[in-house]
């Protein structure tokens, strides 16, 4: 008997975060007076220093089929691992001025899978997107709402909680 094989949902959240590794601001409560003079402003320069050179980390989710249960590196504390996982871009060092940084990568990357959201071949839905645009342009389609491509296309990247609401004759929900 084959293995019956899960379909692949593409409708998953992105999100890119400046790396938690760092912590928190060291001082949350104001600078401490206990501390010899200059040191309390020494760390916390250093840390605003380490905080920008931070690296941005892409939360993907839906990368992994089940939640996990984890114990950390940093303090054997035991937790549950989502369906997120990180997706790492290394800055590059070096860069003429006014290359993109890590940040605005990490950003863009995640705008475009957010931006797709249940599209299973990007690629191939904006080569068949251009070609629609390209045939109403030279004049080749009259009537949008009886091209079945545009509706091929409106199946693949409209969820299927929008669509339901489509079948039903809910179309004005959608307008919000």
């Amino acid at each position: 008997m084959a293995k019956r094989v899960k379909p692949r949902f593409y409708f998953e959240p992105w999100t890119a975060k400046k790396d938690p590794f760092l912590g928190p601001h060291p001082f949350p409560d104001g600078m401490p007076t206990n501390y010899p003079e200059g040191v309390a402003e020494s760390i916390v320069d250093s840390w605003q220093r380490l905080d920008q050179g931070a690296d941005w980390v892409i939360w993907g989710s839906r990368m992994a089929d089940e939640p996990l249960v984890i114990k950390r590196c940093r303090n054997g504390e035991t937790r549950v691992w989502t369906d997120q996982r990180i997706i790492t871009i290394n800055r590059a060092l070096g860069l003429p001025e006014g290359s993109p940084n890590q940040e605005q990568i990490s950003k863009r990357i995640v705008d475009c899978v957010n931006a797709l959201a249940g599209v299973a071949d990007p690629v191939a839905f904006m080569e068949s997107v251009r070609s629609l645009l390209m045939g109403y342009a030279r004049g080749e389609f009259d009537d949008p709402r009886e091209d079945s491509k545009v509706f091929l296309l409106l199946g693949q990247c409209i969820p299927p909680a929008e669509l339901e609401k489509l079948k039903d004759g809910n179309s004005n929900e959608l307008q919000d």
